[in-house]
């Protein structure tokens, strides 16, 4: 996998794939912190997270990631975790992922929650342009612990075969849902 874990720093055209657990405890292919970094046109497969964003003003786009698997190390399995200000996900491609290989796990497209402390808050986010398929829920987002998530566009996202929900906002203020598409007929 990649870290990234200062500034102004680029992964870009890279393929990740791995069905082993060497990539820590929750076997994320992507790592971002820090601030302004960018990962963009990758190809990631087979973890249990692609992409898992802390820091501040990432930009995720372009990315395809696919065939995410449950291992004996992770409790779930999410295309994308984004946490913390400024945030921009953008025409990504989210799908083909066997359910025989996620067993039990919750899977999400993109999903946030400030669990583990205030600055894990999401605001003034984007997510836009990103094709989603075969999931639980394509946006998932809860702010419900600290009650200081606030500003988050989701616009002209292609959500199909949807078990659940195309997005579900749980105590995040100020959410825009504009021009998406949802299909949860399977």
């Amino acid at each position: 996998g990649i870290a990234l874990n200062g500034t102004e720093s680029e992964a870009r055209g890279n393929v990740i794939s791995t069905d082993s657990v060497a990539l820590a405890l929750n076997n994320s292919a992507l790592v971002l912190s820090g601030a302004n970094n960018r990962v963009v046109s990758n190809r990631i497969d087979k973890t249990c997270f692609g992409i898992t964003a802390t820091g501040s003003s990432h930009v995720l786009e372009g990315n395809d990631i696919s065939a995410l698997k449950m291992n004996g190390r992770c409790g779930d399995v999410d295309y994308v975790r984004i946490f913390g200000p400024n945030h921009v996900v953008r025409g990504n491609n989210f799908h083909g992922t066997n359910r025989a290989e996620t067993g039990a796990a919750h899977v999400d497209c993109v999903q946030s929650f400030d669990n583990s402390g205030p600055q894990y808050s999401l605001t003034n986010a984007l997510i836009e342009g990103n094709a989603c398929s075969g999931v639980d829920q394509g946006v998932i987002l809860s702010g419900a612990t600290h009650l200081q998530s606030d500003g988050v566009i989701i616009r002209n996202n292609v959500f199909t075969s949807i078990t659940s929900w195309c997005a579900v906002v749980t105590d995040v203020s100020n959410v825009r849902l504009l021009n998406n598409t949802c299909d949860t007929t399977g």
